[in-house]
């Protein structure tokens, strides 16, 4: 109870806990053990227990992302980092933050008021971002949140993100380099007001401006006194933008490793490592794949393995998880047929020979088609 008192503690527990009602309740536990007994439950306590980044600190984070100062973007995150603050909960800040500007920018009147975020402040950013910036920076935050997420290094995965965005910042959109090239005004020279050129590209100063008589007792020559020819320019025009690259759709894949290599070929090792040293199969279809997942996959990998499949190929696939026996492990299966060569490759009579001539010698096994990429290598006896 002594928790509920206080609004800005309860939604910071409510915000970590992400939608889970157990999670929520753990973390409330732990605040009011973290607070002691009798003490009460403030927002400077749960936030110092949470390690989640002061609001001003990710403000001035926020600012200088979007001046493109990636040198004191850096130290700034160092020292939220090494204060506690996860890297996950800096960008899920800065996301929200940008969700915030890019409300007040949208419908000022229906922004609200985002907790610890300085209003008169926020509308100083809002009105000199642009919208298309703030859209910007929000997919770079979700797509950054997601990879830090599953990173090995999270601060490092963070940095990477923040460099990103920093980089960007200051570049225009797309729509605003086509709009500029259609703009630009062509070059013409000898307008009215500018001495005419000559064919070669040089004033005479001898020559009176057009219009005008030569003073009187002054002779010119016929050169002098003729208007020099007006050498006009083509107007530039804007190189014609490059067709998209429109990646095809991948085949279906035919069974599970094909699956699994395809997950290799498009740039997902993370996923790739999990399904062939976490996962059992159990059920492959054409469209469905049933698993038997270790305690070390996560939780979410059926979702995202089927996501992925389903991006790629252009069809719908699901993927579940059972309680199912399934086949053993592509990486065990890869093991025992290593083995399996290694025994056949000593009971050959001429490496048995060979072994006896040269004591000591080891044996290495070599596959030539290794079905699982980067992970099929050499065993060595």
């Amino acid at each position: 109870n002594r928790a509920f008192g206080n609004a800005g503690a309860i939604a910071l527990i409510a915000r970590a806990a992400d939608g889970s009602v157990r999670d929520g309740l753990s973390l409330l536990d732990q605040a009011v053990a973290h607070g002691g007994p009798g003490a009460e439950i403030g927002e400077e306590a749960v936030r110092e227990m949470l390690g989640v980044a002061e609001r001003v600190h990710v403000v001035d984070l926020f600012e200088r992302l979007m001046k493109g100062e990636i040198a004191q973007a850096l130290e700034l995150f160092d020292s939220m980092y090494g204060a506690g603050a996860d890297p996950v909960t800096i960008l899920r800040d800065l996301a929200e933050l940008t969700h915030w500007l890019t409300r007040l920018k949208a419908a000022p009147g229906a922004a609200g008021i985002a907790p610890a975020f300085d209003m008169e402040r926020g509308r100083g950013l809002a009105e000199r971002l642009p919208m298309a910036a703030l859209a910007r920076t929000w997919q770079m935050l979700l797509k950054g949140i997601e990879e830090t997420r599953n990173a090995p290094s999270a601060a490092q995965a963070a940095e990477m993100v923040l460099v990103r965005i920093a980089y960007v910042a200051d570049l225009p959109t797309p729509a605003d380099l086509a709009a500029a090239l259609r703009g630009k005004p062509a070059a013409v020279s000898g307008a009215p007001g500018t001495p005419a050129s000559t064919a070669s590209g040089e004033t005479s100063a001898a020559s009176p401006a057009a219009g005008t008589s030569p003073a009187p007792g002054v002779e010119t020559s016929a050169t002098a006194t003729s208007p020099a020819p007006v050498v006009e320019r083509p107007e530039p025009t804007a190189s014609p933008a490059p067709a998209p690259v429109v990646e095809r759709p991948a085949a279906s894949p035919a069974s599970f490793v094909d699956a699994v290599d395809l997950f290799e070929a498009r740039g997902e090792p993370l996923l790739h490592a999990y399904l062939v040293n976490n996962a059992h199969l159990v059920r492959f279809e054409a469209g469905n794949i049933a698993l038997r997942l270790t305690e070390e996959a996560p939780r979410d990998l059926p979702s995202r393995v089927a996501e992925r499949l389903s991006d790629w190929t252009g069809a719908g696939w699901t993927v579940e998880n059972c309680d199912e026996e399934g086949s053993p492990t592509l990486r065990q299966q890869r093991k025992k047929e290593e083995e399996e060569r290694r025994a056949a490759a000593l009971a050959h009579p001429a490496v048995a020979k060979a072994l006896d001539a040269f004591p000591g010698a080891k044996i290495k096994i070599r596959t030539a088609d290794a079905p699982f990429g980067a992970l099929a290598g050499a065993a060595e006896g």
